[in-house]
């Protein structure tokens, strides 16, 4: 099977309605579609797209030594560790997870049997890659002289929509991903305010992007994200999007990647207790990854906290899995307030 993780595919909006309708692998190979999406709100088709229209497509292939790489991520940020603080270099975190031959020669057969040559083609450093405002004032506030760095990225990603989340409003994570993981400097810390239910992002595209979130962690950079704004999901509308309307709790992604940091808000003290704002419609977000399973460090708290729940009733599910678990840290966040021109 060719290991090719989800293709991303920039083009023009009749671009893709035409091909999105049709087979994008040659009739004579063995190939099959892996992943469709569905066609963004207020698209409509016009006909096939010009003959001479260029196309930016650009396929991830699968890391081949991920489980190694993930070693070396938890063991250089164990303080109890001896390599604790012992990054790995963008070279070291290359090699591990730069694909094999085998599925780079099956990358270009496919391109030549469809007419790309070779020459044209173009790799990353690992060849595995074929409310701001607020939140920036915030932060100068706090940590000046510290120097800031903002990222703005454009575009929307894969979506699978769901009942509370109908437009695709997430982040392209990937997108940014694939330019930071190219820079020779980077923060030590990079701090994202956004996220979305993870439902809503595609399995595959979910994975990739939390396995790139590993590659920048092991090079000793500190991802930092908010839990949500949700807690468990939104009122009445906590139901699986797979067609079933399963009720179940919506973990928030990048959230839930176990490989960042996962921030939540409390308010006030003995007991300091999750934020809860209902006149707001605000509760820090809370709960376990659908997608990917809780690491090691984890086991004891989780436990001490499935155990904690006693006769709690929780409707199989929505809230008792092995996911992985948010928050790995919180800060008090209660009664923030902002002004925009004035108001």
């Amino acid at each position: 099977m060719l290991p090719i993780v989800t293709p991303i595919v920039l083009l023009t909006l009749v671009f893709a309605l035409d091909i999105a309708l049709s087979s994008p692998v040659h009739p004579c190979t063995p190939y099959a579609v892996k992943d469709s999406h569905v066609v963004p709100r207020k698209w409509t088709r016009v006909g096939p797209a010009p003959a001479d229209h260029r196309i930016n497509l650009q396929i991830g292939l699968k890391q081949s030594q991920f489980d190694e790489l993930e070693r070396h991520l938890y063991e250089v940020s164990d303080p109890s560790h001896h390599r604790y603080g012992q990054h790995l270099t963008s070279a070291e975190v290359d090699e591990l997870v730069k694909p094999s031959d085998d599925a780079l020669e099956l990358v270009h057969d496919w391109f030549l049997d469809n007419g790309i040559d070779r020459h044209r083609l173009e790799y990353n450093s690992a060849k595995n890659w074929i409310k701001g405002n607020l939140d920036a004032e915030t932060l100068i506030a706090i940590d000046y002289p510290t120097p800031l760095i903002a990222f703005t990225i454009g575009g929307r990603p894969p979506f699978d929509p769901s009942a509370p989340t109908t437009t695709d409003t997430n982040e392209p994570y990937v997108t940014w991903l694939n330019y930071v993981l190219a820079q020779p400097d980077l923060p030590q810390t990079i701090s994202t305010s956004y996220g979305a239910d993870e439902q809503t992002v595609p399995y595959a595209y979910a994975t990739l992007a939390c396995q790139q979130f590993a590659q920048l962690g092991a090079g000793g950079i500190t991802l930092l994200f908010a839990s949500g704004d949700s807690g468990v999901g939104p009122t009445r509308a906590c139901l699986s999007n797979d067609g079933k309307n399963t009720t179940m709790f919506l973990p928030s992604f990048p959230a839930s990647c176990p490989y960042v940091t996962t921030v939540g808000a409390t308010k006030d003290f003995a007991p300091e207790v999750a934020a809860l704002d209902p006149a707001n419609n605000f509760a820090s977000g809370v709960g376990f990854s659908n997608y990917f399973p809780h690491p090691a460090y984890q086991d004891p708290y989780v436990q001490d906290y499935i155990a904690g729940l006693g006769r709690v009733s929780v409707p199989d599910g929505v809230g008792r899995g092995s996911g992985g678990a948010g928050w790995d840290e919180c800060e008090y966040a209660d009664g923030g307030g902002g002004g925009w021109f004035g108001e």
